[in-house]
């Protein structure tokens, strides 16, 4: 099986990226977040203009796109208009390819990327303040791992500006639980 990762300008797959995205983010948020069809994760648009400036990255398993991860400006309080850093998220992977390593090697290859061009790297994690979140958790521990360390924590129960701008003009989401909005950067 041919497995191959990188930044991707291919307009055709947009709707696909959109459905791994959608349905990966629909299923794990599932208890945090309201998500439907006009609620959802990303869009069409969105990812088109993460395309144009190369700044989308996606699996593909014999040619077939199989997950994704974004690497843009942050739009987060604190690092907008910093273009010295690169935030990465929106990892996904279609369920039947989790646990494979797949994910693994494309949040590298966005590391590696961003960092070869002298930038550094931000993470973001919205979890719950309270209770266990299986996910959530791995993400944390694994970031973790990877040489990131928390250097913000904002107790949230609503997203919405100044914290976020969705880039698209919505002005806030509501969340089914109070929320942590944590933000990791590499270790220095």
């Amino acid at each position: 099986m041919a497995f191959e990762i990188k930044i991707c300008k291919d307009e055709k797959l947009i709707p696909e990226i959109c459905k791994i995205v959608n349905t990966v983010y629909a299923a794990h948020e599932a208890d945090l977040l309201y998500y439907d069809e006009v609620n959802t994760r990303t869009n069409e648009t969105y990812i088109k203009n993460l395309m144009a400036d190369s700044e989308l990255i996606v699996a593909f398993l014999n040619a077939k796109p199989i997950g994704t991860v974004k690497m843009s400006k942050s739009a987060t309080l604190g690092y907008r208009g910093r273009n010295e850093y690169r935030e990465i998220g929106q990892l996904a992977v279609l369920p039947e390819y989790r646990g494979k390593g797949y994910g693994g090697q494309l949040l590298k290859f966005a590391i590696n990327d961003v960092e070869s061009r002298g930038l550094k790297v931000v993470l973001e994690l919205v979890h719950p303040q309270s209770g266990d979140h299986k996910e959530k958790n791995f993400l944390k521990t694994w970031y973790g791992q990877l040489g990131f360390r928390e250097v913000k924590n904002y107790k949230i129960n609503r997203l919405e500006m100044p914290l976020f701008d969705f880039g698209n003009g919505e002005t806030g989401k509501d969340v089914k639980c109070p929320l942590n909005f944590t933000i990791f950067e590499k270790s220095k």
